[in-house]
């Protein structure tokens, strides 16, 4: 290993951590940086399997950085698209690293409503034998084609309910990000995904799709927000994540106290910490299916995406019968948590503006206890006078909301 290499690579990321504060890196390819060769000396005849196998010199590369990054800023945070050998990620991780998990063909498969290759139990940690909640689980990222697309294109169908009907498509995406985002450890959304990219990674900016056209800019789909199925994912995909961040049920997502069953049609896990619990269960068929469930307390348990006392489970401590439909989901609580549902949107949900006036008054509704606009302002209302993007939070007790013109 060149030791000048070693000194360029610490350098800069001494650099990015300490003059711009960033908060980590995601190394992109990380299992190159090795010294075992694995293809001939022309760069041909390589082997992919010796490439990903366990190899002790990458790891110990790989540990000198972390430990350069944690004297640099300490707490910065290292993510590596790895897929090695798993008994080589775990040490990674058990060592602090955060690791890809791609999962793009089962949560496709299962959305699509196919019983083959639709396990989704690897995108666990605990699956994979780590101590810890180090994987970064992913359904769609650059490298992979939409979910959305292949539920469009490819999905199935049965007795009048039709995924590619592009309606229901977007709730299968709700379904599979109810999954996975209520699971412990870092989740990664791919850009447009919370409203249900629908463009083929292999679009053409004319023409028919192609993989010569991989990498070719694709659509930008601002106007999706507007449509309702996918406001809804939006909203649910934040609602999710909002969850997540809760002060009770945060711990929940570090810890790896998880129960699972998602090898079926109807797919259940559950998660509990101390006398906090959640318990999420999707049916990925395309007809309606019972399961028997075992709640892991009796009591009172709360539709967190659908609140109300008709919306309540009484869990009795033993096994009982289930039914949803197909695409139907729960996501259960038995500590209750408001739901922000602030529907907030600047200009009554037309993103563009066209105006002579300047200054232009730009208003956010009225109603709430705190407004804070992309260019620092907090009052309720500002003035614009140069064309461009233009974002607005508000806040309303512990919950908000962003939409921008």
């Amino acid at each position: 290993e060149s030791l000048a290499t070693r000194y360029f690579t610490s350098r800069v990321l001494e650099h990015w951590l300490v003059n711009y504060k960033i908060d980590g890196f995601r190394f992109d390819l990380a299992k190159g940086f090795t010294q075992t060769q694995t293809c001939d000396n022309t760069g041909n005849n390589c082997s992919v399997g010796t490439w990903s196998a366990y190899d002790a010199s990458r790891i110990n590369i790989w540990k000198r950085y972390y430990d350069t990054m944690q004297l640099k800023s300490p707490g910065s945070i290292p993510i590596l698209e790895h897929f090695a050998d798993n008994t080589e990620e775990i040490e990674l991780s058990n060592y602090g690293f955060l690791l890809w998990g791609n999962m793009n063909s089962n949560y496709s498969q299962a959305s699509m409503g196919y019983s083959s290759g639709f396990d989704l139990s690897y995108g666990l940690s605990t699956n994979r034998g780590w101590a810890n909640p180090h994987l970064v689980t992913y359904m769609e990222s650059h490298d992979e084609e939409r979910v959305n697309f292949k539920n469009i294109m490819y999905g199935n169908a049965y007795n009048g309910y039709n995924i590619k009907d592009t309606n229901v498509a977007p709730k299968r995406l709700e379904l599979s990000y109810a999954l996975m985002l209520m699971q412990p450890g870092p989740k990664m959304i791919s850009q447009f995904g919370e409203i249900g990219y629908d463009s083929s990674i292999n679009a053409c900016q004319s023409g028919p799709n192609s993989t010569t056209c991989r990498t070719d800019p694709k659509p930008l789909r601002w106007g999706y927000y507007n449509d309702p199925e996918r406001r809804n994912l939006y909203n649910v995909i934040g609602q999710l994540n909002r969850l997540r961040s809760n002060s009770i049920y945060n711990p929940l997502f570090s810890s790896n106290n998880i129960s699972y069953n998602l090898g079926g049609l109807i797919k259940f896990q559950s998660i509990t910490v101390n006398n906090v619990g959640l318990v999420v269960m999707g049916n990925f068929d395309v007809a309606a299916q019972s399961v028997s469930i075992t709640f892991p307390f009796s009591g009172t348990w709360y539709n967190y995406l659908n609140p109300g006392t008709s919306t309540n489970f009484t869990a009795t401590g033993a096994a009982q019968s289930i039914t949803l439909q197909p695409g139907e989901y729960r996501v259960y609580t038995n500590q209750f948590v408001s739901l922000c549902n602030l529907n907030f949107v600047l200009n009554n949900g037309a993103d563009t503006i066209r105006t002579c006036s300047s200054p232009y008054t730009l208003a956010a509704p009225s109603g709430y206890t705190a407004y804070a606009w992309g260019n620092g302002a907090t009052t309720q209302s500002i003035g614009v006078t140069t064309t461009g993007w233009y974002r607005c939070t508000v806040t309303s007790g512990s919950c908000n909301a962003t939409d921008s013109v």
